[in-house]
């Protein structure tokens, strides 16, 4: 591994650094980045016949199986903004939460921690709010004696990701009759494209369902519960249909616009109530759009032809944006494996991570930690942007620290602390998942200030400075507070109680964890410099909590 990197920065430093000033016969010429990108073209076949494969936008992605839809695999239709809750315990409301008191410092404080007494309402806290699946579009695919077709009747399945382009082309043969999908995903609005080409849609062997499940807690996706939400229809036009989802508060549409000749059909039973059909009507092709929207009026028709040319127009200006690696020259016979990744995880984190919320875990493929976003996390998921210098897909998302400052003050205020204490994991609104860890870990804290200095070095204006100037000053505020001064040693601490960055200390006793104490002192020197930025006095508390801070802990030397 250490061979793999050390080739990458000679050909990287090569480019970079003697690429203006050298003879043109050391100069390895612009990246070819259309080559670099089409020679990781993800492949699915018979191998790997549920795929899964996925098209998005960064707020919006689309799962497919083999087919090009959801036909067989029930994968996910998610977004940053379709968040749901269900119903409170009855007879609670979320100000009955007690939390624990735990001795810090010789003050007793409140932690979000769950106490036993309240195992029913901090479940509940703990759920809600989740993300949702929007919703499952596939294929009803017959056979000519009229039976559903299995996964095993697929015959010679092939399917490309075309990265390049952002559409994803599906081929499989049922009896021998070859079937061609085309799938994508609108760059700015939440809208699946999809193009059919077979002659089993004349022979009425190929339709698209349309189905809608009810969200269990943000942990699975429930089929047979009818009776939960409701889908409405609310218009039919000639060729547009509009239904309206509820589940119990959240309201979003779902519209669906075809431009060839075809039938839109609803389930004619009450377990059937939350199914709809697209039927074609004499035709070998089937083309609609699929379009999601938390409004009625949220998202324009699109054909499928406008979304096929919006993504590929989208998806070269992406690639041909900020940075790239090449990586071809290498005599290390790992590169391209090396580059796969590079080129596939840029692919990954464009559809999954560049969306109007910090993402979670698992972006938008599933639901993992009910669909909510960790604070600790947004580092990792976010700063490769601002390093590949396509620092607008991060910024999108960082409006939660504007958003959730006065909520984080007022958390530190109720703490006995000044500044802002930020949350661990939450959701479209800043209430913390109750919960020991998350109650405790601080090394999200500094992450802010991080995120402001990146913001400053690409965009070192004073507007910048505005922009996160409270942010990094209340952040700062609450790091020097919590740094507790113990007088026997001169010295300021950090902890207890606090569990650090690997989670897996007894928090009632752990002080002073290395990378913490590390980060505290980067986050107090950036805020003074940021204080310098803006012609302001140098905070005398900050220095001394920098001058003072407890060494980084040793062992063995290290």
């Amino acid at each position: 591994m250490k061979h793999i990197f050390r080739t990458f920065l000679v050909l990287f430093v090569f480019q970079v650094s003697f690429g203006q000033n050298q003879p043109d016969k050391l100069i390895p010429g612009r990246i070819d980045r259309r080559a670099v990108v089409e020679r990781h073209k993800i492949i699915a076949a018979k191998t790997n016949p549920k795929s899964p494969a996925q098209v998005g936008n960064g707020e919006f992605a689309f799962g497919v199986d083999i087919t090009g839809l959801q036909t067989f695999e029930p994968y996910s239709t998610m977004s940053h903004w379709s968040w749901h809750s269900a119903p409170l315990p009855t007879g609670m409301q979320v100000e009955d939460f007690n939390g624990l008191h735990m001795d810090t410092h010789g003050r007793m404080v409140r932690y979000d921690i769950p106490k036993d007494e309240q195992p029913e309402l901090s479940s509940w806290l703990a759920s809600n709010p989740h993300r949702f699946n929007l919703g499952r579009i596939g294929f009803v695919l017959l056979k000519s004696d009229g039976t559903k077709a299995l996964p095993g009747d697929l015959e010679n399945p092939h399917q490309e990701i075309d990265m390049w382009s952002g559409i994803i082309t599906s081929y499989f043969e049922l009896e021998g009759k070859p079937v061609t999908v085309k799938t994508a995903c609108h760059p700015s609005s939440d809208v699946i494209g999809v193009s059919v080409a077979s002659s089993l849609i004349k022979s009425g062997q190929v339709k698209v369902f349309f189905d809608f499940p009810y969200p269990v807690n943000g942990t699975h996706d429930d089929y047979n519960k009818p009776d939960a939400h409701s889908s409405g229809i609310k218009k039919i036009k000639e060729n547009t249909a509009i239904i309206a989802r509820k589940l119990d508060d959240t309201k979003y549409f779902v519209t669906l616009h075809w431009t060839t000749e075809a039938q839109f059909l609803t389930g004619d039973t009450i377990a059937s109530r939350h199914r709809s059909y697209l039927n074609p009507v004499q035709t070998d092709e089937l083309e609609f759009t699929c379009s999601f929207s938390p409004g009625e009026n949220g998202i324009p028709a699109f054909t499928p032809d406008e979304v096929f040319g919006e993504s590929s127009k989208s998806w070269r200006e992406y690639w041909e944006s900020g940075a790239a690696i090449d990586l071809s020259l290498s005599r290390d016979e790992r590169w391209k494996e090396l580059e796969r990744r590079i080129v596939l995880s840029q692919y990954l984190m464009r559809v999954n991570e560049a969306g109007s919320y910090p993402p979670q875990e698992s972006g938008l493929v599933n639901n993992g930690w009910y669909g909510r976003f960790h604070f600790e996390m947004i580092w990792w998921h976010g700063v490769h942007y601002a390093l590949w210098n396509r620092w607008p897909l991060f910024e999108k998302s960082l409006h939660v620290y504007a958003d959730f400052l006065p909520t984080s003050v007022e958390r530190a205020t109720n703490q006995g602390y000044s500044g802002a204490r930020w949350p661990k994991c939450t959701a479209n609104f800043d209430r913390d998942w109750p919960h020991p860890i998350h109650a405790l870990l601080i090394w999200q804290q500094p992450h802010p200030i991080y995120f402001a200095e990146l913001d400053y070095r690409l965009h070192p204006t004073k507007e910048t400075l505005e922009k996160w100037r409270d942010i990094v000053f209340e952040t700062a505020e609450f790091m020097a507070d919590y740094s507790y001064f113990e007088k026997a040693t001169n010295r300021y601490i950090l902890g207890p109680p606090m569990y650090i960055v690997s989670e897996n200390t007894k928090p009632e006793t752990t002080f002073n964890p290395a990378f913490e104490l590390g980060y505290w002192r980067f986050g107090l020197r950036t805020a003074q410099i940021w204080k310098e930025r803006l012609g302001l006095k140098r905070d005398n508390k900050w220095d001394d909590v920098l001058l003072k801070l407890s060494p980084l802990p040793q062992q063995d030397g290290v």
